[in-house]
């Protein structure tokens, strides 16, 4: 697919627009002065409110409203500069050979999280997990949390399964409560055995020891995991990895862990009713299987499940109660933050509507080649890249260069490491480090709240994470612009020079390429599409509805059937489109024309989804329901391109709709009746009726006898007179 990249800038915003194939796929604007274009920055914030109830805190970093804080996006700040050694891990085991993933995603993650914090099994039936593994898990979670930091931009290449931001820190919440109940799963279960408590971390020199039970920083840095992509199969791109690879022992782990449930309960059971059996009965297998493939919104609620099994089973009052304590260990807000603290910050999310932007402590600085993360531990690398030989070259590398230089932190390789040699990437680590060092050393310096730390402007951020071979030309409108671009690129990617050209018609760029017109018509809820259907896009605070109409299509052929499919196939084409450019996000409701034939439904499915991979932003399709609906979610990091270029409507209050002038006359009759009763008129008085031309009209010409009615009510002759400046909703009686 041919690309181009269209950029217009000048003293006062900043436009880029990329086209496929010629047709406008994506558009980013920021404007000077606006608190746009400040996903990345760092700040040094104060605390200005801790809210327990929420599980969140406000922080002044300068800007119009105070950022927000969740608790999973807080470390311990002494953290910053300490490194942690893994929890006591398992002796090593021979383990079984890793099956692909099977079932809900989220439970596997679920699964993957009870890896760092399980203490070493006593029973030899159980399988233990290796060293190597559970590294390997570790840098799953993680990978998955980069998805989560300020970078939403630069790091999506970094994960395979998408993060989704349904309902801002609601979705969160009810992640965070799917792992919590996981978690608490793993306490209860070791404290029904008869074994010490987990031994804490062994830190380094200069280290402090993790909180309660044993749990290190990898125990809260997956707080805010996001719930995966839990598409059908065919929209997973060809060739992408699983979102989390499955558990050594697969899914007969996950059936002996059943089994291990079943015979608790049964002798729970056995002890109540003094029964004579004294081996339970084997548990069904099928059962275990379907814990672990359920639907896959049920992933929370099965992790639930398996916790209130484990509960009945408990033999002992006192050993609930010790796990109790020991899932309630989890720091709380009012434990790692108070009012008046000073705190590093980095922007995740910008001010959308009426909230203000959303912050996390987890700093991340991305480069060209690499993501440098200041407070992990952590090497990974990008799951699009592919070559398990590439890969294992590559995080070899730069563990190595890591290890030489002396460099504390983690580092993500992202996608266009491929093929790197080992000058690049010591370079562009080098840079990465030390603009951390300098960001911590002007944050000592300054007073909260403070900028410490400036994001790249739109133009080099976006040429720095989207520039590939795709694209066949980069055009510039701005002389200043386009040398700035060329020093950039050549430090970039030399071998691109020649892609940069300066655009010198004299027509504006934008109108040349025909893309202003394509943004005009993105602010309309309506799209027309090619063979006379339309779709209607309306955005609301609680998600985005996309409706399918077949126009002035009437078909080509005789069944209305293939007419419906035809449109909604061309229909889910110009849904992904407008979603892309748009920028649409939370929760978005496709209401296609109904089909009959399941596999129709399944060709517009197909289709939506081949189209929805070419969008960088995580989303995640829901197959159609009861009702006929498609929903998607997608990562929302900035306001909509509505929302971006339009402003509610001064005169209807951003509802679209003004009373009818039929209901301001009845109105007015209302008012009359009123005062005649309130004996506020005087008969004989004249009166003077102030209105909207519109309505002036209809009572002279739809509704004299309304008219009448209101001259009798007020006891005289009542003179209407036109104002245009009065509201169609308003008027004012006047007696004289």
């Amino acid at each position: 697919m041919a690309k181009e990249m269209i950029i217009s800038s000048n003293n006062f915003e900043r436009k880029i627009a990329i086209l496929e194939d010629g047709v406008l796929a994506e558009y980013y604007v920021e404007r000077v002065g606006e608190s746009q274009g400040i996903v990345g920055n760092i700040y040094k914030g104060r605390v200005t409110r801790v809210l327990p109830g929420m599980q969140s805190a406000f922080v002044d970093i300068g800007l119009e409203r105070d950022a927000f804080l969740y608790v999973s996006d807080v470390i311990d700040l002494e953290e910053l500069d300490i490194e942690f050694e893994p929890v006591a891990e398992p002796a090593p085991a021979p383990t079984m050979k890793p099956e692909p993933p099977a079932g809900d995603e989220m439970e596997e993650i679920l699964d993957a999280l009870t890896q760092p914090v399980a203490s070493p099994p006593e029973q030899p039936r159980e399988t233990p997990t290796t060293p190597l593994e559970e590294e390997r898990e570790l840098s799953e979670l993680v990978e998955h949390l980069v998805e989560d930091l300020p970078r939403a931009e630069a790091l999506e290449e970094t994960a395979a399964a998408p993060e989704v931001d349904l309902k801002e820190a609601i979705f969160d919440e009810k992640i965070t409560e799917a792992i919590h109940a996981e978690e608490e799963r793993v306490d209860l279960t070791e404290s029904g055995e008869s074994e010490p408590p987990l031994e804490e971390s062994t830190p380094r020199v200069g280290s402090i020891h993790a909180p309660r039970g044993g749990a290190s920083r990898w125990q809260r840095i997956v707080d805010d995991l996001p719930e995966p992509s839990s598409t059908a199969p065919t929209s997973a791109p060809e060739g992408e990895e699983q979102a989390v690879e499955a558990p050594a022992a697969g899914p007969e782990v996950s059936a002996h862990e059943a089994s291990a449930v079943a015979s608790s309960e049964e002798a729970a059971s056995a002890s109540k009713e003094a029964a004579t059996s004294s081996e339970p009965e084997d548990p069904p297998l099928p059962d275990a299987e379907a814990s672990v493939r359920q639907p896959r919104l049920r992933a929370p609620f099965a992790a639930r499940r398996r916790v209130r099994r484990r509960r009945s089973g408990r033999a002992s009052a006192a050993d609930a109660a010790s796990s109790e304590e020991r899932v309630e260990s989890k720091p709380t807000i009012t434990e790692l933050l108070e009012e008046g603290q000073e705190i590093l910050v980095q922007i995740a999310k910008e001010p959308i509507g009426t909230k203000g932007a959303r912050v996390t402590t987890h700093i991340t600085l991305p480069g060209r080649y690499l993501v440098y993360l200041p407070t992990f531990e952590h090497i990974g690398v990008s799951r699009r890249i592919t070559s398990s030989a590439e890969r294992a070259r590559l995080r070899r590398l730069v563990s190595e260069l890591r290890a030489r230089q002396k460099i504390a932190g983690g580092v993500i390789v992202r996608t266009a490491a491929e093929g790197c040699g080992e000058a690049e990437l010591l370079d562009d680590l080098m840079y990465l480090y030390r603009t951390w060092v300098d960001i911590r050393t002007r944050a000592e310096r300054v007073r909260a709240p403070q900028l410490v730390h400036r994001e790249l402007d739109l133009v080099e951020r976006i040429l720095r994470d989207r520039l590939s071979d795709d694209f066949t030309a980069i055009r510039v409108d701005d002389e200043d612009d386009y040398a700035r671009i060329v020093n950039f690129v050549a430090r970039l990617q030399p071998r691109w020079l020649n892609r940069v050209k300066l655009h010198t018609r004299p027509t504006p760029i934008f109108e040349d390429y025909g893309i202003q017109a394509e943004i005009e018509k993105a602010i309309r809820p309506r799209v027309w599409l090619k063979s006379g259907g339309y779709i209607v896009i309306n955005q609301t605070e609680a998600l985005v509805a996309i409706d399918v109409n077949t126009g002035k299509f009437v078909g080509k052929t005789n069944r209305f059937e293939d007419t419906i499919t035809r449109t909604n196939i061309e229909a889910a084409r110009e849904i992904a489109r407008q979603i892309r450019l748009r920028d649409l996000g939370g929760i978005i409701v496709l209401d296609f024309i109904d089909m009959e034939e399941r596999k129709n439904r399944q060709k517009v499915m197909q289709v939506l989804e081949e189209e929805l991979r070419k969008d960088r932003a995580p989303t995640k399709i829901l197959q159609f329901n009861d009702f006929g609906l498609v929903a998607i979610t997608r990562k929302r990091v900035k306001q909509s391109l509505e929302r971006t270029l339009c402003e509610p409507c001064p005169y209807c209050h951003g509802s679209g709709l003004v009373k009818s002038p039929q209901t301001v006359c009845l109105e007015i009759l209302d008012e009359a009746k009123r005062m005649a009763l309130a004996q506020e008129v005087e008969d004989g008085k004249e009166a003077i009726l102030r209105v909207h031309p519109e309505v002036a009209r209809a009572l002279r010409e739809k509704y004299p006898k309304l008219l009448e009615a209101v001259e009798s009510y007020l006891g005289g002759n009542v003179t209407v007179k036109a104002d245009p400046l009065i509201h169609q909703e308003q008027f004012d009686i006047a007696l004289v």
